[in-house]
């Protein structure tokens, strides 16, 4: 299947709500709020797209969520119970694995944002790289975190997000230029599924820009376990500690690091123990403070 600017953004969104009914310990850790939120979200997402559904901005595969999530929610639980990656093919490839991931990504956003409210007043909260993900409404309208930005690269996405948001008559975060997040004062920085498109020189400027600014923080690169088959994007092994000698630093990075990718990893193979090839070579890491 083709896929269009928006595609990718709307699967993520669109598998989570699934994802979060499929998987342990998901499926009884997320509340039951929370997830009838996802799920009017990604309804009202759906039809927020219906009228662009023609649009240079939606390939086929974007055509294909939002009919199914529009008009046949259950196929997405059906795809992601598969007993093999071949019965999700005709979903866009692996929906068990990328599901999971998904979950994993809001459970670790979820968790650093609950551990930083028990302990701090006023958090100044950005998304970087939202896509369609319903992390900030989440965070400004269920979790009363009220300045709430994002950094989205699309206008286009930017505009279906806040649109979806009147629809549903809640609160829409902020949509803020990288250059603004000093100025803004941020002190709390999620960022899921979007270092990795960058090139690592990229990567390196944002994070030593997150790193010596922002206090708390939950990012995901990709780690290369297998030097032998390179990652344009990916670092691996000896780069991550030269960064780290480079960059000075803190212990507690390396302690919550170490501690979220055990975290992840159990996860993954506990919930999909016979596709491990997914995470086999570039694997999810997930730096936190």
């Amino acid at each position: 299947m083709s896929k269009g600017l928006i595609d990718i953004p709307l699967s993520c969104s669109s598998f989570l709500e699934p994802a979060l009914n499929c998987y342990q310990p998901f499926a009884k850790d997320t509340p039951q709020e929370t997830k009838d939120f996802i799920h009017q979200w990604n309804y009202t997402l759906a039809d927020t797209v219906k009228d662009i559904k023609n649009n240079k901005i939606m390939g086929e595969f974007g055509q294909y969520v939002f009919f199914v999530t529009l008009y046949y929610p259950w196929l997405w639980q059906t795809y992601i119970n598969a007993s093999s990656i071949t019965d999700s093919a005709m979903a866009g490839g692996d929906m068990p694995s990328w599901s999971l991931l998904y979950a994993i990504r809001f459970k670790i956003s979820m968790d650093l944002l609950k551990q930083k409210q028990s302990t701090e007043q006023n958090i100044k909260l950005l998304d970087f790289g939202c896509g369609l993900s319903p992390t900030a409404v989440i965070a400004k309208n269920q979790m009363d975190i009220q300045d709430t930005y994002c950094i989205e690269l699309y206008p286009e996405i930017c505009d279906i997000y806040q649109q979806t948001a009147d629809k549903m008559g809640i609160k829409s975060p902020t949509f803020i230029k990288w250059k603004d997040v000093l100025s803004n004062k941020i002190n709390t920085v999620i960022s899921m599924g979007v270092f990795p498109y960058m090139t690592k020189s990229d990567q390196l400027k944002h994070f030593e820009t997150i790193y010596k600014n922002i206090p708390n923080f939950a990012i995901e690169i990709k780690y290369n376990a297998n030097t032998n088959t390179p990652d344009i994007n990916g670092f691996s092994n000896p780069e991550l500690q030269k960064i780290a000698a480079d960059m000075a630093i803190q212990p507690d990075l390396h302690k919550n690091t170490s501690k979220n990718a055990t975290k992840y990893l159990n996860l993954f193979c506990r919930n999909l123990p016979v596709e491990r090839s997914f995470i086999q070579n570039h694997r999810s890491l997930f730096l936190s403070r």
